[in-house]
């Protein structure tokens, strides 16, 4: 609060939720100054964020997964050029590998 007394905080980037804490700090910041999350980080690289969404973010929280995360990565897939994977879906062989690469 200090700190926004200070600075116009504006928005908040919640950079790094892994361990414990699943993000308590970056929480109660955005409690006392009243500024919404925008971003979330999701891995270690610069380009390894998504905008912030409240449904799937609670739903990983309370370990509950995260359907939209999977929905959104399924429609990602460049399936119209990749007979190879069509046919692993179509026989219940896809992995998480084939996500991945």
């Amino acid at each position: 609060r200090a700190f926004k007394e200070k600075v116009d905080v504006a928005s908040v980037i919640v950079t790094k939720l892994d361990g414990l804490a699943k993000g308590g700090g970056a929480l109660s910041a955005v409690a006392a100054t009243g500024s919404p999350v925008i971003f979330i980080g999701t891995g270690e690289h610069i380009d390894d964020f998504e905008p912030f969404k409240v449904k799937p973010f609670v739903s990983k929280l309370l370990v509950m997964g995260d359907i939209e995360g999977l929905i959104d990565k399924v429609n990602e897939l460049k399936l119209d050029d990749n007979e190879e994977l069509i046919e692993k879906l179509k026989h219940g062989q896809f992995t998480l590998r084939d996500m991945y690469e």
